[in-house]
């Protein structure tokens, strides 16, 4: 899902895929992701796990 922090509720959604769903690995992207970790009051402690991702080589990829 990219650019999760556009809806609402969906960093906070992402608990239930890991409650109700576990066979099922789900992976989240949002540039501004920690600006809107600022703004929310809920978060699914314990349950998401960060990476920090940065640019490529072409050798890289």
């Amino acid at each position: 899902m990219d650019e999760i922090q556009e809806a609402e509720k969906g960093l906070t959604a992402l608990k239930y895929f890991y409650e109700n769903a576990p066979e099922y690995f789900v992976m989240a992207a949002g540039s501004l992701l920690g600006v809107s970790l600022q703004k929310e009051s809920t978060f699914p402690v314990g349950k998401v796990d960060f990476l920090n991702l940065f640019p490529l080589s072409f050798e890289e990829f």
